[in-house]
């Protein structure tokens, strides 16, 4: 069973021109990790353990200035947790820099996954292009 955490963030703090606000995105993915555990786990190691929730409200198009996103990292480097659940790619990061924490800890295996409803992105050559282009493709988003 892999120790997530759930990662929510809206990219500022007003509620104009949000795709999907904070408590959507927990209530959407929490029902995500039922229906994950409960037949799309290929085996009981593969099932999701949530053991946090965490939500910001701050754009993440700069490196490194996110309290709560930090406090994520933080957590997976001191194996606290091991796999991140996020609604959208876009919401983990939207910056090359967060990306390149991310990848190191996949890399170093103290990160087993990034887990999207449709997406999952671990130590595999392909899946780290793919995270890499998916936030460069966050990068074209206004």
């Amino acid at each position: 069973m892999q120790k997530t955490i759930l990662y929510c963030r809206k990219s500022t703090e007003s509620d104009e021109r949000q795709v999907q606000s904070l408590d959507d995105q927990i209530s959407e993915m929490k029902e995500f990790v039922t229906r994950f555990n409960t037949g799309l786990a290929r085996t009981p190691d593969d099932q999701l353990k949530l053991i946090s929730t965490k939500t910001e409200s701050f754009s993440a198009k700069m490196c490194g200035r996110r309290k709560v996103f930090n406090e994520v990292m933080t957590e997976v480097e001191n194996g606290q947790c091991d796999c991140i659940l996020v609604w959208s790619i876009d919401r983990l990061s939207r910056n090359v820099g967060d990306v390149e924490r991310v990848i190191a800890l996949l890399e170093c295996g103290l990160l087993k996954q990034i887990r999207t409803p449709s997406q999952e992105f671990k130590n595999e050559p392909f899946h780290k292009y793919m995270l890499v282009q998916a936030v460069a493709n966050a990068k074209l988003e206004k």
